[in-house]
């Protein structure tokens, strides 16, 4: 319960006015990927015909693109150049509600090798807030097919809590967490954005209860660059 407050904590961050993010008051420069945050999603839509292409860590390449105003479809693949079965992932996302300060989505990340393991995250996130803070806060279920050979296929509920404060105007804060049954994930970093490119960077920490010893902190960074739209 006390790592649940503490993730509560880190995301409530980003809400808190800062002399920085008030000097930065105006250009408006859109993220190159404005419906996810680190990795996952928010509750924001692409227009029709808008989207991103990301690397993360290099070799995680994925594409968004936006349908119609509520539906947007994406996928990706691991470009790693090895023999071995790659994973592919769909990545289909609808808006359950949209306005100008609220927005709700769910969808789901699911991965798959070819003919091997299924597994994925079904989701719903609702964002509040605009693009100078926002707080992103839902759930889901963590899925997968062979998760123990004796028990079967097994799911995990999740619960997700980040946002994102501006800091200068082509700069934010990002903080992502999650929060299960068996650990979570702490993240934390920033977005530098410039023209349609972009890129983010920061620290992550995995929490396994029980393991502490076992849990390393590591970075993530990834690079994005978005087209069509506004």
């Amino acid at each position: 319960m006390a790592i649940g407050y503490r993730l509560i904590f880190c995301a409530a961050l980003v809400l808190i006015p800062t002399q920085a993010a008030a000097q930065a008051a105006a250009p408006d420069v859109a993220p190159a990927d404005p419906s996810r945050l680190i990795i996952g999603p928010t509750g924001r839509m692409l227009a029709p015909g808008q989207g991103y292409v990301t690397f993360d860590a290099l070799f995680v390449a994925t594409v968004q693109v936006g349908v119609t105003p509520h539906f947007s479809m994406g996928g990706g693949a691991l470009i790693i150049p090895i023999e071995l079965p790659r994973p592919l992932w769909v990545t289909p996302k609808v808006q359950l509600y949209g306005s100008e300060r609220l927005n709700v989505a769910a969808g789901v990340i699911h991965m798959f090798v070819p003919g091997e393991v299924r597994t994925g995250f079904a989701y719903t996130v609702g964002t509040i807030g605009g693009r100078e803070k926002s707080m992103t806060i839902g759930g889901g279920v963590l899925y997968a097919d062979d998760v123990d050979d004796r028990r079967g296929p097994g799911s995990v509920l999740v619960v997700v809590i980040g946002g994102e404060r501006r800091v200068n105007p082509s700069a934010s804060f990002l903080t992502e967490n999650y929060l299960g049954r068996h650990g979570g994930l702490v993240t934390g970093g920033l977005r530098w954005r410039r023209g349609a490119w972009q890129l983010k960077a920061g620290g992550i920490l995995p929490i396994v209860y029980g393991y502490f010893g076992y849990a390393r902190p590591g970075i993530w960074f990834s690079f994005a660059r978005g087209f069509g739209g506004h």
